[in-house]
């Protein structure tokens, strides 16, 4: 696990390794163990390493047999053992022991082709001396970041947006676009960064640069297959079994202790199981509670840690744990980022790393490939709803939107509220971007403040591209790949990535495995989703194996008593900085819609807490980088 940067002068001019090694100092989070460079003339990499795997001599950059080729790498290669071995066959001599070196010898014999035979987590670069060219890529789901900048004079890429922004020369001007996206997702969706011309890298993407031509080119390398397979439900199951073992076994592979985050719920508890199947003992669990009832799993944690014989960890966070934290943990994202489940996450990951583990297992991707979420149920009921008489219809919306606002996790109002407002739309990709919205397009305009109130999301749009690339007249399996391609790699991989590094710890995601998503993206979403059985599949292969009360359980997430907090414990920090000074001075705001959105989460009309959130995250991004900006 490391933080990889790099820079390319078109003009010819030599990189200064001062620079390089300001941008890898950015990183020292991400890799606290080693830094390493490769200078020469116009080109420069840099690395900060985390050792995992091979703790002696894996230091980066590493070059091929005659030095022609380089290799950085951020994150882990699971199959790099298989590989060596038919590296050597073809005739090919390793100076280390660690993963990163298989990449730059499948590329001198697979060309930018080397990407598809490697099965991991990971972002690469590799410099290409003879052919004048830079190649970096992205794994296929986008667990490891990728950033990168480009103008007619340099080329600079970095697991961080931090270290792009160290080079003095890189000219920034804010991207009103990504601004809106934000407002609607709480995140910015690839490839859009909160700046005009930096980007992300998508997920299955690789990106060549050209030094001679002094261009780009971006390609993608890898999509979820959509084919339906053909098997009985008892071969299905059967199947996923071994797959599940298969993903976890692969991903065990260490050099340094690995635990597991344990929330108590369907698919982290299935990790343990699954680690424990494998032969994986002892294992280290670790747990973040509340005080808040609606938010507290640690109950069903210690069940789960007891039936499997853990060592287990546990911690709860208050209130008063945030208030100088939270703006550290905000800006950690280098762009506005708003899932407030950043916080848990970064305890849970400080947690593990003060008990001496370096890596964890983190149970993401479970609910977009089993068919988690409640949203996944509630488009069983939408057809039923949507066969309802008009009156009947107007008469039920009127009665759930008139349901009190709770602060309780998963609310049922909450819920319903969001039901309604999607039903409302017909086609698929846009009733499931309403059901997840923060700020619908109407609110967007009334927000945004004089010449900005014209702006408008994107967000619809984006979900209706990835909605349309599904050929399969299977929608639900539809929905589930608009997860995988924008929540799940924009927001929820983005959050672990970043909480887990900034206490230079590695999340590993064994519900990612290459093989094991395919598999459930050809199976039919009624396995999935049974009526109103989320993850109906996955449960019965974990029948037997998992407590019967963790099986049975109503899913919760892993979020913060936001709708509580902002009104008490932490009231005086959230709306202090959007009544301050620095927030007040920014054109881009009608502060008088802040104000009336605050005044209606305060007197209980309503639950704004992911609007006020979202809108004291930015403030803070804001109040940092308003300098800097020219909006």
């Amino acid at each position: 696990m490391c933080g990889i940067c790099g820079k390319i002068n078109f003009n010819g001019e030599g990189i200064e390794r001062a620079l390089l090694k300001a941008m890898t100092g950015s990183l020292i989070h991400r890799g606290p163990d080693e830094e390493g460079y490769y200078l020469e003339g116009p080109v420069g990499l840099g690395a900060r390493r985390l050792s995992i795997i091979d703790l002696q001599t894996g230091s980066q950059p590493i070059p091929n047999e005659d030095g022609t080729k380089w290799v950085i790498e951020n994150g882990e290669i699971y199959n790099f053992l298989s590989l060596r071995d038919e590296c050597r066959l073809r005739g090919h001599n390793f100076r280390t022991n660690t993963d990163t070196e298989i990449s730059v010898h499948l590329y001198e014999d697979f060309g930018e082709g080397f990407v598809k035979y490697i099965k991991g987590m990971f972002s690469v670069a590799i410099y290409d001396k003879e052919q004048k060219k830079l190649l970096i890529a992205r794994d296929r789901v986008g667990i490891k970041p990728l950033f990168y900048y480009k103008d007619k004079d340099t080329f600079v890429f970095a697991s961080e947006l931090k270290a792009i922004l160290k080079d003095p020369g890189v000219k920034l001007k804010f991207n009103l676009q990504a601004f809106y996206n934000f407002l609607s997702l709480k995140y910015i969706p690839a490839p859009l960064t909160i700046y005009e011309n930096i980007f992300k890298l998508e997920a299955g993407h690789l990106l060549v640069c050209d030094l001679e031509k002094a261009n780009i080119e971006t390609k993608q390398y890898w999509d979820l297959p959509d084919i339906q397979k053909k098997l009985t439900e008892k071969q299905a199951c059967a199947e996923l079994m071994e797959r599940l073992k298969e993903a976890v076994s692969r991903q065990l592979i260490s050099d340094v202790p690995l635990g597991v985050f344990l929330s108590g719920g369907t698919d982290s508890s299935a990790l343990v199981a699954l680690m424990g199947l494998v032969g994986k003992r002892p294992i280290e669990t670790f747990s973040i509670g509340f005080e808040e009832e609606s938010f507290n799993e640690l109950p069903y944690a210690r069940i789960v840690a007891k039936h499997f014989n853990t060592k287990h960890h546990e911690f709860i966070v208050k209130p008063v744990n945030l208030r100088e934290l939270i703006p550290k943990l905000a800006l950690q994202f280098d762009e506005p980022f708003a899932d407030s489940s950043l916080v848990p996450v970064n305890f849970v990951s400080k947690l593990a790393r003060d008990s001496g583990v370096k890596t964890v297992f983190s149970g993401e991707g479970g609910d977009e490939a089993f068919g988690g979420y409640f949203v996944y149920a509630g488009y069983r009921l939408l057809g039923l709803y949507q066969g309802i008489p008009g009156p009947l219809q107007l008469a039920l919306s009127y009665i759930i939107r008139s349901l009190p606002a709770s602060s309780k996790k998963a609310s049922l109002d909450y819920m319903a509220k969001r039901f309604i407002e999607g039903a409302r739309l017909t086609v698929p990709a846009e009733v499931h971007c309403k059901f997840g919205e923060i700020f619908s397009q109407d609110a967007i305009s009334e927000l945004l403040s004089g010449k900005y109130a014209g702006g408008r999301s994107q967000a619809f749009e984006i979900f209706r591209g990835f909605y349309s690339r599904r050929k399969s007249p299977d929608s639900l399996n539809a929905i589930l790949y608009i997860d995988l391609k924008s929540y799940l790699a924009d927001d929820l991989l983005v959050k672990v990535d970043r909480m887990s590094m900034l206490n230079s710890l590695e999340a590993r995601v064994p519900f990612l495995d290459e093989g094991l998503i395919e598999f459930m993206a050809g199976l039919p979403s009624a396995w999935k989703v049974k009526f109103l059985k989320k993850k109906y599949l996955f449960r019965k292969v974990m029948r037997g194996i998992l407590p019967a009360v963790i099986l049975n359980r109503r899913k919760k997430g892993f979020s913060i008593p936001a709708a509580k907090w902002i009104k008490g414990e932490l009231k005086d920090m959230v709306t202090g900085g959007l009544r301050g000074t620095d927030f007040k001075q920014c054109p881009l705001i009608n502060h008088k819609t802040v104000s009336w959105i605050i005044e209606k989460h305060m007197r209980n009309e309503k639950d704004l807490s992911r609007q006020i959130w979202s809108l004291f995250i930015f403030s803070l991004w804001y109040g940092e980088n308003k300098k800097r900006l020219s909006i």
